[in-house]
């Protein structure tokens, strides 16, 4: 048990990182926070077919998107994400009272060719490794106090009883470690749903808003196409598409109608004498030389 971990490479665990992280507030301490979204029925039942289809499950298929995720926002081929197991696969330990869970490393090798079909049976298959080692794992094999970025699933019961008394929960959430983000993944009934928490010292609101859009984006994208390559699938939040076509395209200026175009340059250089107005090879000239030979 204690091989398999040792020949694991948690080499790539020092180097992953969003674009959006601040990186002077990682020694700060943690503070962590959450954000909260549900997942649209049809795109539930979809997420539920490819699951059936390819013989695994919702949490895998969910895990998969995740790790994908990650993968293109940090731009490492190798991708590593804690994902919470309950340590509790010896008989007795089910009612067992005490916190047993704990992040274990699924280290993912992804490459922009393969198909999400396949990586989702690559995370599958990880993942059945793991839990058969999983009492074996320390943190220590990591060199490392925590695992960056972590995943879990779990399934609520609409209603929970004890005796006579009957309750359901509203909300519900714990650290067992860690992290700087974490995806909490739910299913109660029919519905589906997730948490994503982060560590404020780290984030942004705004940052871990978009995402979330981010992963929306992409559960669709999958449930469109699971045979689609994963260098190709959708990130872009609907938010991000309308910035980029149509917010930063909107280039129109609107010119004085009176002014010609030598006008309206000479009144340009008397504001801004100093900036560069031309480039040509490794040659630059600035407004006020560029009017200075024009005149």
């Amino acid at each position: 048990g204690t091989e398999y971990w040792l020949k694991q490479d948690f080499s790539a665990l020092s180097t992953l990182k969003l674009a959006s992280e601040n990186q002077l507030a990682v020694n700060k301490e943690f503070s962590p926070k959450s954000i909260a979204s549900t997942i649209e029925h049809s795109l539930n039942i979809t997420i539920a077919d490819i699951a059936n289809k390819y013989k695994t499950s919702v949490a895998t298929v969910l895990l998969s998107c995740f790790t994908i995720l990650l993968w293109r926002l940090t731009k490492q081929p190798q991708t590593i994400v804690g994902v919470t197991y309950d340590c509790r696969n010896y008989e007795g330990l089910e009612s067992a009272l005490g916190l047993f869970a704990k992040h274990l490393p699924l280290v993912c090798e992804l490459k922009n060719h393969l198909k999400f079909s396949e990586v989702l049976h690559q995370i599958h298959e990880l993942t059945g490794k793991n839990a058969d080692w999983q009492e074996y794992f320390t943190l220590e094999d990591t060199a490392l106090s925590f695992l960056p970025f972590c995943f879990e699933f779990e399934h609520r019961e609409s209603k929970y009883c004890a005796g006579e008394l009957a309750f359901s929960i509203d909300k519900q959430y714990a650290y067992i470690d860690r992290f700087k983000v974490k995806l909490c993944c739910w299913s109660q009934n029919d519905r589906l749903g997730f948490d994503l928490q982060y560590d404020t010292c780290l984030f942004e609101t705004d940052a871990i808003e978009h995402l979330v859009g981010r992963f929306q984006s992409l559960l669709i994208s999958v449930a469109s196409n699971p045979q689609a390559v994963i260098g190709n699938l959708n990130i872009l939040s609907d938010r991000e598409r309308q910035q980029l076509l149509v917010e930063f395209n909107n280039t129109q200026t609107s010119y004085p109608c009176d002014k010609c175009i030598p006008e309206l340059f000479t009144a340009q250089a008397e504001q801004t004498p100093d900036n560069i107005a031309l480039i040509c090879g490794n040659q630059t000239l600035t407004y006020r030389e560029l009017n200075a030979q024009a005149n």
